[in-house]
């Protein structure tokens, strides 16, 4: 699927959301295929399909534990473009504050 074809996007986030339910150590697996389609749906400029598609993704976040939740965060981070290109400046700024935090605590870094 290139980015330009979305027409499967919604049984694409749905197989890997129900592969995240029955094994929620896929985590890392659900984060990297929600965040290819974060950045397909900002290419094409849906930005509202890639906001609904990143806090559907947010809402297993706390599933995901380890060195997986560099994924968290860099969904965290897709997210904060996708407000950046919108022009919603203080949610960007909040987003990527959030994957900061996030990349800050796995590598013990102030």
């Amino acid at each position: 699927m290139d980015l330009g074809d979305f027409v499967g996007a919604d049984s694409i986030f749905e197989e890997a959301r129900g592969r995240l339910e029955r094994n929620p150590d896929r985590g890392a697996f659900y984060f990297l295929q929600v965040l290819g389609l974060i950045r397909g749906f900002n290419t094409n400029q849906s930005y509202d399909k890639a906001l609904a598609t990143g806090r559907e993704a947010l809402r297993y976040a706390d599933q995901v534990e380890g060195q997986d939740r560099i994924n968290v965060a860099y969904v965290y981070n897709a997210i904060g473009v996708t407000y950046r290109k919108m022009g919603a400046f203080y949610d960007a700024i909040d987003m990527i504050n959030k994957s900061m935090e996030i990349k800050k605590s796995l590598f013990h870094q102030n």
